[in-house]
């Protein structure tokens, strides 16, 4: 099932649980962007995701395309 993320307002795109949890670990999104799948009420951090396992040592976000 697709994942939207969305930084500060910006649409990042949509993506698979395996491109955000990719994404997350060479820091093109990080644990505060949101996120929102179909059936959820409302977008939520992908720190609090679930499915989504935030890297331990965090990453410079690299600057949206």
């Amino acid at each position: 099932m697709d994942i939207w993320i969305n930084r500060a307002g910006q649409h990042l795109g949509k993506y698979t649980l395996e491109d955000v949890q990719r994404g997350l670990d060479q820091g093109q999104f990080v644990a505060t962007d949101l996120a929102w799948q179909e059936g959820m009420e409302s977008w939520k951090p992908l720190s609090d995701f679930p499915g989504v396992h935030i890297p331990a040592t965090p990453v410079e976000p690299l600057a949206p395309a």
